[in-house]
């Protein structure tokens, strides 16, 4: 463990040890994220924190009736610990606005606050900026959205508002998965925004495609719109592997029947009395038995994974939204490199399944000769 912690040590200059005890004591049990926020805050780094805000007021009443709160910091790592309540407080603090909420903007993991001493720091702040759009009189309110528009890119999805040339979009893979959009991305964007007239732009990731129950739903439900187009190419795949590999196998399948009844006798008979021609007959069955399941799951499985790679690459082009048919992602897909990729899997899987008989023959044959010469 000392090696171990001095590597670490070396690399970031934190003892391994000491870390791992603080990491596992801040996330085991509640309230002991000092020590773990201690070596946050050695490590950490000074910077400047922008918070973005989109307020909504009644016309006559002047109060706020919407709030919309996005800190460019990460909430986490986890628990408590450094900026992970950071939402949780926001909300607490702001309950007496209706719609407040506080929006997740392309970062990750790298802008955690170190600490939560960090984190009440920002909080204040945000009260402050609050207190001022409250209060401040001589604030310019906008009176009307300018547009609203919704753009698809493959998988990509964003929602856009226009107000006042400040730009605000959500970001979205949905229903595929995505996490945490880096930092980088957002001032490419921002770039772009700017080029193309905006003062400013609030980029907002939904943070909302999240493997699970909804995934699956909506996966059930695109299976019910083209099972006819799945069901079909993958019955026939399975139809021409099954035709082709009885074509290749018969002839051997064949003799192991023929040779069966002689097996079986040979098998019953006792050991000492097996002639060396009865031996070669076995180990003859033997070799037929497993090079027909060779060559069985060689054709299996070539065409097994040559169905799923057309039938997904079709799929995949017509979840995204993707002009497509299958006929045409049927001829994309087939080209050498695709073909060379299958056979190897296809070698691979079955030398794989063939070289496991070597072991369960050795295992069964050792457990026989244990029973039947009573050795122990």
């Amino acid at each position: 463990m000392s090696q171990v912690s001095n590597v670490y040590r070396q690399a970031t200059g934190i003892g391994g040890y000491p870390f791992i005890r603080a990491f596992v004591l801040s996330m085991m049990t509640e309230g002991n994220d000092d020590m773990l926020e201690g070596f946050f805050d050695k490590i950490g780094i000074l910077s400047d924190v922008k918070i973005q805000y989109l307020a909504i007021r009644g016309k006559k009443s002047k109060k706020l009736k919407g709030l919309y709160i996005i800190p460019h910091i990460h909430f986490g790592p986890f628990k408590t610990c450094g900026s992970s309540d950071l939402p949780a407080l926001i909300y607490e603090a702001f309950k007496y606005i209706p719609g407040t909420t506080v929006y997740h903007t392309t970062n990750d993991h790298t802008q955690n606050l170190t600490s939560q001493s960090e984190l009440a720091k920002v909080l204040r702040q945000i009260k402050r900026d609050v207190k001022y759009i409250e209060e401040n009189s001589q604030n310019e309110w906008i009176n009307e959205i300018k547009k609203v528009s919704r753009k698809i890119s493959n998988s990509a999805k964003l929602i856009g508002i226009d107000i006042d040339d400040i730009a605000i979009v959500f970001l979205t893979r949905h229903p595929l998965p995505s996490d945490d959009m880096q930092a980088q991305i957002g001032d490419e964007i921002r770039k772009i925004a700017k080029s193309k007239g905006y003062r400013e732009i609030i980029i907002i990731d939904s943070h909302n495609s999240i493997i699970g129950d909804e995934v699956l739903s909506e996966g059930f439900r695109f299976f019910g719109k083209n099972y006819l187009t799945l069901i079909i190419p993958l019955g026939l795949f399975l139809l021409i592997s099954l035709i082709i590999k009885n074509l290749l196998v018969v002839d051997m399948v064949w003799q192991s029947i023929v040779l069966t009844p002689a097996i079986e006798t040979i098998i019953n008979m006792d050991p000492s009395a097996i002639t060396d021609e009865q031996l070669n007959l076995m180990m003859e069955y033997l070799a037929l038995s497993l090079f027909s399941g060779f060559i069985s799951g060689f054709v299996i499985t070539i065409f097994n994974v040559l169905a799923m790679c057309l039938v997904s690459n079709y799929l995949y082009n017509k979840f995204i939204g993707n002009e497509t048919s299958f006929f045409s992602e049927f001829k994309k897909a087939i080209n050498g490199k695709l073909i060379f990729v299958i056979l190897l899997l296809g070698v691979g899987i079955s030398v794989g399944s063939f070289l496991l008989y070597i072991p369960s023959i050795i295992i069964i044959g050792y457990y026989a000769f244990y029973v039947f010469t009573y050795n122990s």
